[in-house]
Formats: C-alpha cells, sequence, structure tokens
C-alpha cells in the first residue's frame, strides 16, 4: 500500500472528509486527487503535517515502520489515557522542573533516533 493509501485508510476510519483534512492542514483538495490517480507523491511537509493531524508517526504513514500505528482506536484511547496522566502529574512541577521535564523528553527521542538509526546501519551492514 502507498503512502495515499495508508492516508485514505486513516481518513475513512476516522470519518474525516478530504474537505476537512484540507483545512486542517493547509493542503489544496485537489492535491489529494493528484495523490490519488498517483500523478503526484506527497511531500515531506504534507506527510508531517497529515501525521500530526492524525496523531500518527511519518514513519507509519510512509509504510517505513513495522510497529502498529495509533490508527487502532483502543490504541488511540489507551494514548490519550497516558497523555492525560502525564499531563496531571506535571502540571504541578514548577515551570523550571517542567523545562527540565522537556529537555529530557528530546534527549531521549535523539538517543532513540539514534539507536534506530544504528541498527539499521548494522542490518545493512550484515546485508551487503
Amino acid at each position: 500500500m502507498d503512502t495515499w493509501g495508508r492516508i485514505s485508510n486513516l481518513m475513512r476510519e476516522r470519518g474525516v472528509k478530504a474537505s476537512e483534512l484540507s483545512s486542517a492542514t493547509g493542503i489544496n483538495p485537489s492535491t489529494f486527487s493528484q495523490w490519488k490517480r498517483g500523478l503526484q507523491k506527497p511531500s515531506v511537509k504534507a506527510v508531517k503535517k497529515i501525521a500530526n493531524y492524525f496523531n500518527v508517526t511519518t514513519d507509519s504513514l510512509l509504510g517505513l515502520s513495522s510497529t502498529q500505528d495509533y490508527s487502532d482506536s483502543s490504541i488511540q484511547i489507551s494514548a490519550i489515557d497516558e497523555a492525560f496522566q502525564l499531563y496531571v502529574v506535571t502540571e504541578n512541577l514548577s515551570e523550571e522542573s517542567q523545562d527540565d521535564l522537556k529537555e529530557f523528553i528530546n534527549y531521549l527521542k535523539i538517543r532513540d533516533k539514534i539507536k534506530r538509526n544504528e541498527e539499521l546501519s548494522d542490518e545493512i551492514s550484515l546485508k551487503g
């Protein structure tokens, strides 16, 4: 399945019309038509906007992720519950502690990205 197919599935699963997605992302509806007909591929910028709108990873939209995305409603509810619990815990932190927490989360994101790149590099070297 191509990127448009995955976007289209998300739209259907979540009951989102092209006009709604267009309005929320600023992507012209005619662009969706071009993607659907295979005349154009979604740009990186468009994929990022759509991933943010649907709360999924860009990797899942691009078909690069073997992990399940958040399109399953039970997973999405669970993720929302966890996010809310995290919010409740952090809202009582001082502003300085909240900033520290944000920095730590960014550190973890970078560390995980480096780890994934190393694993991919190892996998490529094994194949080569």
